[in-house]
């Protein structure tokens, strides 16, 4: 009995000296626990107030769309440079691309569908932009480019609209060969888009047996 005794004093007193020796690490560690926890949710609400922020201009910008061209210029231009790390920026380029389109300005339209993908926050978004600007590029005379603006789309939901826009732009260079080659890849990756599975079809079918 006294040996336990014993036994429960020494464990208790290296209990003790360990605690001593180490009492400010102890603190060190729980303080920053504290203070990375505290630090995280500072974060979370800073994400959250920025989303609203970002989501508040676009409003604006929607709102404001009618308005003239200016205004629509400085709403997406402050959505692009203080909120690019959300959907909004890409949001707002490709109405301010619309507005040139409706102005006629195709040069500033592709300026601007080139902005929206730079700042692309969600592939998908990425994705309808660098289509937009292909077909873009295609109607400008800028055939190759537009290939290049696609050639990073052939996975995915928007491969065969991809495919598509690189048909077109082949055609447009006189490589009708490709082209097929292009327009069947595009078929093969459209499973239930009957609509444009049929245009598609109608496309390649005008360029004849190969």
């Amino acid at each position: 009995m006294a040996d336990e005794m014993l036994d429960e004093y020494e464990q208790g007193e290296q209990a003790r000296k360990w605690l001593k020796e180490n009492a400010l690490s102890l603190v060190l560690g729980v303080a920053l626990g504290l203070a990375g926890l505290v630090g995280w949710q500072q974060w979370q609400v800073y994400q959250l107030m920025h989303k609203a922020e970002a989501a508040v201009e676009y409003d604006a910008l929607i709102s404001e769309l009618g308005a003239g061209l200016a205004a629509t210029e400085q709403r997406s231009t402050d959505l692009a440079e203080n909120y690019s790390d959300t959907a909004y920026a890409t949001l707002a380029q490709m109405h301010l691309a619309a507005q040139y389109l409706a102005e006629d300005n195709r040069e500033q339209a592709i300026a601007a569908y080139q902005e929206a993908v730079r700042v692309a926050a969600l592939p998908q978004l990425r994705s309808i932009a660098q289509l937009r600007l292909a077909r873009l590029l295609l109607a400008d005379g800028q055939a190759q480019e537009a290939i290049n603006q696609v050639a990073g789309l052939s996975d995915g939901a928007f491969a065969g609209a991809a495919k598509e826009v690189e048909g077109d732009a082949l055609v447009a260079i006189g490589k009708t060969d490709e082209a097929r080659l292009a327009y069947q890849s595009a078929l093969d990756s459209l499973q239930s888009d009957y609509g444009l599975r049929q245009m598609i079809d109608m496309k390649l079918k005008a360029l004849g047996e190969s």
